[in-house]
């Protein structure tokens, strides 16, 4: 190959490949949390950003509003790089206190493009957890 060419493929993925970028690496969530079926007014939504091994070493809250409303903004990444081969894959989710009462929260995944999660219910009174899994 001649360097005309190599110019012009090179050119050419850096036009196609957003280098560097910043990356979604968590959706925006948000929904209700309820508690025996009433608004959880008040109720702390806390997600985990930053981990070491099994424990959370930096994170976000929000409280929910009068009608147990909460949203989690998306979260982005700096990054040098793109995955051009094979889809990259994200785990998030968030977790409750409620009158000093913590409850497990919601998880999910997803493969390839964050989507938003909307509208999300989460009853603090059952004993199942809302998955948030948008399918892979």
């Amino acid at each position: 190959m001649n360097k005309a060419t190599i110019l012009v493929f090179i050119s050419f993925l850096i036009g196609c490949a957003p280098i560097p970028h910043a990356a979604k690496i968590e959706p925006e969530i948000s929904g209700q949390i309820l508690f025996n079926g009433f608004p959880a007014n008040g109720a702390e939504v806390t997600q985990c950003i930053s981990h070491n091994g099994n424990k959370c070493t930096k994170h976000r809250s929000v409280l929910t509003d009068n009608n147990g409303r909460f949203k989690l903004k998306a979260r982005r990444e700096f990054r040098w790089y793109v995955t051009l081969l094979g889809d990259e894959m994200f785990a998030y989710g968030f977790s409750v206190v409620y009158n000093g009462v913590s409850y497990q929260g919601c998880s999910g995944s997803d493969l390839g493009v964050l989507e938003n999660v909307s509208d999300v219910k989460y009853e603090l009174t059952s004993k199942n957890e809302c998955n948030l899994s948008l399918g892979w």
